[in-house]
């Protein structure tokens, strides 16, 4: 009773009825997570450790109760209690079925990334803990606004928040030269990309007639009759600076680099939860020129799928350090999302919705295998890994099973990802049955160097790394941190359970994207 008297005072002042009329509710998780990383940039000015080490538990709980409020909306939207679309904030943020599940997916993912980095942040960065976690939740928290954001600025400064502290946090060993390396790469490349995309989205901001809203973009574009050139060179800056986002050949070239010389967790982040929102966002912004029936964009994107599926799968083939090698495996698996977005269908859409579902899970328990074995080994070079099972099999068959799923093998959940997408995008059009077969050709070709490091765990000649492991014995044979051990778990959960009930998640993946489809067709009329 207390708490109702207390929501009906505030309702009735000023500030209650904004809250009440913009939506604002409908923000809980970034408010949430807002007021999580002020929290752990107070500890960040703590002196002691003990303090500074208190933000790891307050950056989780900030996520779960964001993950809990997300489930709240889910069936808010479920029970039929609010419509399946709600504008927020003047319309610069879209509260509809696809923002719902992309933030609950990401918002998984990222408190898996929290469990890999904190054995990673205690041993390597004791006196800059609070600071770590503040940067990482600002880069979470622009992925959480761009899954949902439905206006140019918004988008825009989304996207900055995400990169720019990602810039940061590549270089957190300031004392490891190819961190400092990867960084200042990063921070060049994605300055460039930025500013490439705002020029494009400063193009359709004129061609829409000077508004910055999504929403109008359908109908701004079908009734402009002078597209012509300015709305194709709009549309090459925009897939451009995406392509550099979900590392796309011919933008993926700092992605190696990257991924080696950043921190672990960090590199797990870029690689699931930037890739994530610019999936989303990038949905958001195309779907309108599907709508007007532009084939440039659908053109631009399946070259962009067909490059990058054949630089990224052939460059991993001759890889010999771990975390470079899962960098040209995402940038291959940049390009079999981009034959989903290519046919902008809802069915192709929602496909790739479930595809970087899966995504998520498969390659962060790839790179948490990757820390277990860095632990485990002191080395990231893949001849480390040789023998390995005869000293540790529950790793093996872990790091086995992530790498099947990401080769796409039955029964994991990578080879149902990737059967629905491929067979929404056939039977969509039958022109595309080319990209579908260089895009099978190609994950034929990744089953090599998957497997390669399955063969050099299974039946290589034990490493020095191996032997000393073999010798330690069993008693110390595990003295792993237990939340990272617990995220490989998870992971390992996850990647075998959506193959089970894959159908299920991809009911939910198709019935985002239809509720996001009906909003642009309403928007279109």
């Amino acid at each position: 009773m207390m708490l109702e008297a207390i929501s009906d005072t505030l309702i009735q002042t000023s500030f209650g009825q904004f809250i009440y009329n913009q939506n604002l509710a409908f923000l809980a998780p970034e408010l949430v997570i807002s007021l999580t990383l002020l929290m752990t940039f107070a500890l960040s000015l703590a002196k002691t450790q003990v303090d500074q080490a208190k933000s790891w538990g307050i950056a989780l709980l900030g996520s779960v109760v964001a993950l809990v409020s997300i489930v709240m909306h889910y069936q808010l939207f479920y029970t039929g209690q609010v419509s399946a679309s709600q504008s927020v904030m003047f319309g610069m943020f879209e509260a509809d079925l696809l923002s719902v599940v992309s933030r609950f997916i990401l918002t998984l993912g990222f408190i898996l990334i929290l469990h890999l980095s904190k054995r990673f942040v205690e041993t390597r960065l004791p006196s800059q803990t609070g600071e770590f976690y503040t940067l990482l939740l600002t880069a979470f928290l622009g992925a959480l606004l761009l899954c949902g954001a439905n206006d140019m600025i918004m988008a825009f400064v989304a996207l900055e928040t995400l990169g720019i502290s990602s810039y940061i946090l590549t270089g957190y060993l300031r004392n490891n030269l190819k961190s400092t390396e990867a960084s200042l790469k990063y921070l060049v490349y994605g300055g460039c990309s930025s500013a490439v995309l705002l020029f494009g989205l400063a193009l359709i901001y004129g061609l829409a007639g000077g508004s910055t809203s999504f929403a109008v973009l359908p109908q701004a574009l079908s009734q402009a009759s002078d597209l012509g050139a300015w709305a194709s060179l709009a549309i090459v800056m925009i897939l451009a600076g995406i392509g550099f986002k979900v590392s796309a050949a011919p933008f993926h070239t700092w992605t190696p680099d990257v991924y080696e010389g950043s921190p672990t967790p960090i590199t797990a982040f870029l690689s699931v939860i930037s890739k994530l929102a610019a999936f989303v966002f990038a949905i958001r912004l195309l779907t309108p020129f599907a709508g007007v029936g532009n084939e440039n964009v659908a053109l631009l994107i399946g070259l962009l799928a067909v490059l990058s599926m054949i630089v990224g799968n052939v460059a991993a083939l001759k890889q010999t350090n771990i975390k470079r090698l899962l960098g040209y495996s995402t940038i291959a698996h940049a390009g079999y999302m981009l034959v989903g977005l290519a046919a902008l269908t809802q069915n192709s859409l929602g496909a790739l919705l479930f595809y970087l579902a899966t995504y998520v899970f498969m390659n962060t328990g790839a790179f948490a295998s990757a820390m277990i074995g860095d632990e485990l080994l002191a080395s990231e070079e893949i001849s480390a890994y040789s023998g390995l099972i005869k000293a540790k099999p529950w790793f093996v068959f872990a790091f086995s099973i992530f790498l099947l799923g990401l080769a796409g093998i039955p029964i994991s959940a990578g080879f149902f990802a990737k059967f629905f997408l491929f067979q929404s995008v056939v039977l969509s059009d039958l022109g595309n049955l080319g990209v579908i077969i260089i895009a099978l050709l190609a994950s034929t070709v990744s089953l090599y160097y998957y497997l390669n490091i399955i063969k050099v765990m299974v039946i290589g000649e034990p490493s020095e790394q191996v032997q000393r492991l073999i010798g330690e014995g069993k008693d110390s044979a595990w003295n792993l941190s237990k939340t990272l051990t617990l995220a490989t778990v998870i992971c390992l959960i996850f990647t075998l359970g959506l193959g089970i009930f894959g159908q299920s998640g991809l009911l939910i993946s198709e019935s985002a994207m239809s509720d996001h489809g009906a909003t642009v067709t309403q928007n279109l009329r």
